[in-house]
């Protein structure tokens, strides 16, 4: 490591690319820093007479994968610009996420004897997004690299948040869902547009993940932002009225005559393979199907001229609300109260006249 001290001042002026709070290290060819600016020493809480001499390792938070460092210097010395985004450790150990640009500068020689890294923290912009109770928010880069967290995704997740980024974050799903949250982010970055998917977490919760394209100022796509929202209960209930659902069918398929499950306004919510495959002939109700309002229907047909279809609507009427019908009623259509807080009836017509 070449002997560099503080009087030594570089032949690039630091404050020539000072850009309005935005640190600047510069460093030798060899990755040795040779000047800060005053952003710097703001931003990191470390002192110009601490950086120079060192390296930016200085600023390692541990949590970026060896091979980003690779990538990152094997770029810069080939001559490139490398951008990306990194998570680093303020003197205090707190954590700062940042959008870093490297930009190399080719001495006499041919060689890489200048690099200028140019930092816009991003944790102040991140963290506003964080602050809706019960949502957390967590950001990835275009790869899906964890570079910020907040502490109440980290919560949701059931994770230390420091032991969420860089790809921390895929150990608190179950692998399937990793993959899908992969494919997520993809998408979204070739897209453009917002996905939407439920994860499930290694504690069994359910989180509605909400994954959108995060911009740079410069509206440069640079990687994902995501907001968690715990749905477990919702998906518990989903499930319960799944399972109610497929009890509903298999009572009503139980039946060889025509079955039909309406609500208490007389729509019908599910009929059997009987009461769709019987004609209209046999009963004016069967004319109707799961959607229609039974009632409504059947005293429109009354109205337009079909007496019996009127009589069928007073029979189910009286039947379903247990008043006494008014004039002549049919009563082939029986119905069954169903005793609940969402009440309706269960409607049968039975195939043999006089069964019950």
């Amino acid at each position: 490591m070449p002997d560099t001290t503080p009087s030594e001042r570089p032949t690039i002026d630091v404050m020539d690319v000072d850009l309005g709070g935005d640190v600047v290290i510069v460093t030798d060819g060899e990755g040795t820093i040779v000047d800060v600016n005053d952003a710097f020493v703001h931003v990191t809480g470390y002192s110009r007479q601490d950086a120079i001499g060192a390296t930016p390792r200085l600023l390692s938070s541990g949590l970026q994968q060896p091979a980003i460092y690779d990538e990152m210097w094997q770029s810069v010395l080939d001559g490139a610009v490398w951008s990306g985004q990194l998570v680093d450790r303020h003197r205090d150990g707190s954590l700062r996420t940042h959008q870093v640009t490297l930009t190399p500068r080719v001495g006499p020689n041919g060689k890489v004897d200048r690099i200028i890294a140019v930092q816009r923290n991003l944790s102040h912009d991140l963290g506003r997004e964080s602050g809706v109770p019960g949502i957390g928010s967590l950001h990835t880069d275009r790869s899906g690299r964890c570079v910020y967290v907040s502490g109440e995704a980290a919560r949701l997740l059931g994770g230390d948040a420091d032991a969420l980024y860089a790809h921390g974050w895929r150990d608190r799903l179950f692998e399937d869902d990793q993959a899908a949250a992969l494919e997520a982010v993809d998408t979204a970055l070739e897209t453009g547009r917002e996905q939407r998917i439920d994860a499930r977490t290694q504690t069994s919760n359910w989180l509605h993940l909400r994954i959108v394209p995060l911009r740079a100022p410069d509206g440069t796509d640079i990687g994902t932002s995501w907001s968690l929202e715990d749905v477990t209960d919702l998906i518990d209930l989903h499930r319960r009225l799944s399972r109610r659902d497929a009890l509903v069918t298999a009572l009503l398929e139980s039946h060889e005559d025509p079955v039909a499950f309406v609500d208490p306004s007389g729509t019908i919510l599910a009929t059997n393979t009987a009461w769709s495959r019987t004609t209209p002939d046999e009963h004016p109700a069967l004319a109707t199907t799961t959607g229609d309002n039974l009632l409504e229907r059947l005293r429109q047909m009354g109205a337009d001229g079909d007496p019996t279809a009127t009589e069928v609507a007073r029979g189910v009427t009286a039947q379903i609300t247990g008043v006494p019908a008014t004039g002549r009623a049919d009563r082939r259509l029986l119905a069954t109260p169903i005793h609940s807080e969402e009440g309706g009836a269960v409607l049968r017509l039975p195939r043999t006249p006089g069964a019950t």
